[in-house]
């Protein structure tokens, strides 16, 4: 059956009927003549029979509100089968109140259970009422349902009189000490038995410095109750009694049935409460957040703690246990010349629990306890946020490993920059962080945080792993050299992290009279062959002249060598001949004069020149790259290279019959 047909058969076309004064004649031979098996009507929104009831009671929360009435299963006989019209009506108290009628044909499985909303006002009058509907239609005869009892109880328990006092021990009136206290885990009380007690009554109990305001908690009524006569005893918790503090209390209850009629307060009971009372106590300090209420990552870098304020009055052997929302930061024992503030620093293992997906609320507290007794300090509420644009950290450090470095595109190579980059801008490359949020922003720098070069601002669309291309001016890269550490900070708004920084080379080489490396090996004519000291099968030695001029202790010389099938350096170099030796000048170098490099491996970068019959040669030279910043370019240096003697055997290994040295 189709929605549309379901909403026809369920069509409203009732009267509201007000009550009649006098009551409908039953049909001929009365309800037990009819042939119909109906059920009887049941309030939708009343409380389930319990064992002490007869009568189906209507919470306060739904009265004033249409009355809805559920018919649970259809009639029989019924016309679900046949396009004929059926009347419900509704009775209440004897009376018709409400007619509905349902056209067929029907489906019964979707029909019912069969809910209608009668008028609010069947709810006013308190006290029983009987309610039935009678069945009419054609080819149908006259049916009533069974009767249902509704229950508009407005009576709160015991009759809306005051309970009677709270009972309480003998010991308990003559005042409660610390130590009863804390031996009854509270102060035992019990309710004096009332009139018209109910299964699912709630007893709310009050205490506190003043009458019938401090709710503490309740008690249910059961059938044990009122079946078997158990008390109805309640304890008041120690820890309410000692938050609520020492010296005269009062205690009271009031009741509420399970419909929520509320009675009146008990006659309250006074209490002499007398407690060993604890220190007063201030609220711990979060010195990073006490301007603004916040945590951020800068915070964290810098170092967080919190400030435990001196409490006067405490002891040797008192315990103070710090909290963090539910961690434990530290345990302190005081001692007999304690030192106050007491710091207490929040280590990094606390902020990975908190997480960096979103801003989270902190309570920062401690109990202070003394013996058995225990009392919470008053709560330092913060925020913490360690979000960040990116993925997320893993130390305090603020580079962050897991950010992609980045790659500066030279025209020569990658992270090279050379006068064939000029006049700019330079392309630099890097994937999009993780997780890219509209608004965060990528900002690049060269070589340090005041050499801002560009920025890039995420758009919607942008996804993680997308290239970003990104632009450095030339009058950036021109004021420096040699090598450049290139890197860039994410921001979301809040935190800033920084990724690894991509080592760059800078070659403008601005330094000017840097002299060409010679070759070590003792040639007169500085050629590499046979019999030489060392020979070069032992090493193959350059040498670069200590530069009293441009040179400095930290600097850094780059030796570049490649091997040529010609005698003097000339045409293209040999395959995989193309070499660099790096070399950090010290103390001994300045103090020998010369920079020594060993050109290595020996096989091919000599002997494949070495062999060719008309002789080979190497082409070196080195470039400086200065810790301040500029570089500088070597003249060239082209070494022959023959290791072929006359009788045409090599000098590639040591003769068997000689042991050689080798070089240095």
């Amino acid at each position: 059956m189709t929605d549309s047909k379901v909403r026809q058969q369920k069509k409203n076309v009732g009267n509201k009927v007000r009550p009649n004064k006098r009551k409908p004649k039953p049909p001929a031979g009365g309800a037990a003549a009819s042939t119909l098996a109906v059920v009887g009507p049941l309030p939708e929104d009343g409380l389930p029979l319990l064992w002490d009831e007869a009568a189906r009671k209507i919470p306060l929360s739904v009265r004033g509100q249409p009355f809805k009435i559920t018919i649970p299963d259809v009639w029989t006989p019924n016309n679900a089968a046949t396009n004929v019209r059926t009347d419900v009506q509704y009775f209440w108290k004897g009376d018709h109140v409400w007619t509905e009628q349902i056209f067929g044909p029907y489906d019964p499985a979707v029909l019912f259970p069969y809910t209608k909303e009668l008028p609010a006002w069947l709810l006013d009058t308190p006290g029983i009422s009987q309610m039935f509907y009678r069945i009419s239609g054609v080819l149908l005869p006259t049916g009533e349902s069974d009767r249902t009892l509704i229950d508009v109880d407005d009576i709160p328990p015991n009759l809306d009189n005051p309970g009677a006092e709270l009972i309480f021990s003998a010991d308990t009136l003559d005042g409660v000490s610390d130590a009863e206290l804390t031996a009854d885990a509270g102060i035992p009380s019990e309710v004096p038995r009332y009139l018209s007690m109910r299964t699912e009554d709630v007893v709310m109990y009050f205490f506190g410095l003043l009458p019938n305001i401090n709710y503490v908690g309740s008690l249910s009524v059961e059938r044990r109750h009122i079946e078997d006569g158990d008390p109805l005893l309640y304890l008041i918790p120690e820890a309410f009694v000692r938050n609520s503090g020492g010296g005269e209390r009062w205690a009271s209850y009031r009741l509420m049935d399970r419909v929520g009629n509320i009675g009146p307060f008990s006659a309250p009971v006074k209490l002499d409460i007398n407690l060993i009372s604890l220190p007063d106590l201030l609220r711990p300090l979060v010195p990073r957040a006490e301007t603004d209420g916040l945590i951020d990552l800068d915070d964290i870098r810098q170092g967080v703690s919190v400030s435990i304020r001196e409490v006067a009055g405490a002891l040797a052997g008192d315990i103070i246990t710090l909290r963090w929302n539910t961690y434990v930061l530290a345990t302190i024992t005081v001692g007999a010349t304690q030192i106050w503030p007491i710091p207490v620093e929040v280590m990094w293992p606390i902020f990975l629990v908190g997480g960096f997906d979103a801003r989270y609320p902190v309570r920062v507290w401690y109990a202070f306890a003394r013996g058995a007794l225990t009392k919470n300090s008053p709560d330092t509420f913060i925020e913490v946020d360690a979000t960040v644009a990116g993925d997320p950290p893993v130390s305090p450090d603020p580079i962050n490993p897991a950010l992609a470095p980045v790659t500066v595109k030279g025209v020569t190579e990658d992270n090279v920059v050379t006068p064939a980059d000029s006049p700019g801008p330079v392309l630099v490359e890097v994937p999009l962080f993780f997780n890219p949020e509209v608004g965060e922003n990528l900002r690049l720098f060269w070589g340090n945080d005041a050499a801002f070069a560009d920025i890039k601002v995420v758009d919607p669309g942008d996804v993680a792993g997308q290239t970003v291309q990104l632009f450095v001016p030339w009058a950036l890269i021109v004021a420096g050299g040699g090598l450049v550490e290139v890197y860039y900070w994410t921001y979301n708004g809040v935190n800033y992290q920084r990724s690894p920084a991509t080592q760059v080379r800078v070659e403008l080489d601005t330094l000017t009279g840097l002299l060409a490396p010679n070759l070590l090996n003792d040639h007169p004519s500085k050629w590499i062959t046979c019999d030489t000291v060392p020979q070069p099968y032992e090493a193959v030695i350059m040498g670069i002249p200590w530069s009293t001029t441009h040179f400095e202790v930290g600097d850094t010389v780059r030796l570049f060598w490649s091997s040529h099938s010609t005698t003097n350096g000339g045409g293209p170099p040999i395959p995989g001949s193309q070499v660099g030796f790096e070399v950090e000048l010290t103390e001994a170098h300045r103090t020998a004069g010369v920079v020594e490099v060993y050109i290595e491996p020996f096989d091919p970068l000599i002997t494949v020149p070495g062999l060719i019959p008309s002789n080979g040669s190497g082409l070196t030279y080195y470039r400086l790259y200065k810790a301040s910043g500029p570089t500088g370019k070597s003249a060239f240096r082209f070494s022959r290279i023959d290791l072929i003697r006359p009788n045409g055997s090599t000098c590639l290994a040591p003769p068997a019959s000689k042991q050689s040295k080798p070089g240095k």
